[in-house]
């Protein structure tokens, strides 16, 4: 938010030099495996998103309205609660976090499938009854 701010009154000049900033830092934690490599791809990512919303591009709009992306963002506290119990699950079975992209996919796979299953059997049903109890206070 900090860096949209202040780059939307900036020149455009530096935005080249942040996009492969941030696609550099991207690809340094997707290639190279080191301790906070999940810190640094987001990092990566926040700036190419700073970048490319500046102005609102229409192709940022469009991939993040998608169907599959907004349904991410309605389980994404879901998949924050759960991605850890996936992970050690993972471990605890003998897979463990090898750090391949394969293995990524596995852990993605299961930890989303687990967020939708908890998100519509536990989150919508309260946030029903919170909506409710508000409504009656």
């Amino acid at each position: 938010f900090f860096l949209r701010q202040r780059f939307a009154d900036s020149t455009a000049r530096h935005l080249p030099v942040l996009a492969w900033g941030g696609a550099s830092l991207f690809l340094l934690g997707v290639l190279v495996p080191f301790f906070g490599r999940g810190e640094v791809i987001g990092l990566g990512v926040a700036i190419l998103l700073v970048c490319a919303t500046r102005g609102r591009s229409g192709a940022v709009v469009r991939v993040l309205t998608l169907r599959p992306m907004l349904f991410l963002g309605s389980v994404s506290y879901s998949i924050y609660l759960i991605h850890p119990v996936t992970i050690a699950l993972f471990h605890w079975a003998g897979l463990g976090i090898s750090g391949n992209f394969v293995n990524f996919l596995m852990i993605y796979a299961v930890t989303v499938a687990l967020s939708a299953v908890t998100y519509t059997l536990i989150e919508q049903p309260t946030n029903r009854v919170g909506r409710t109890l508000a409504r009656r206070l």
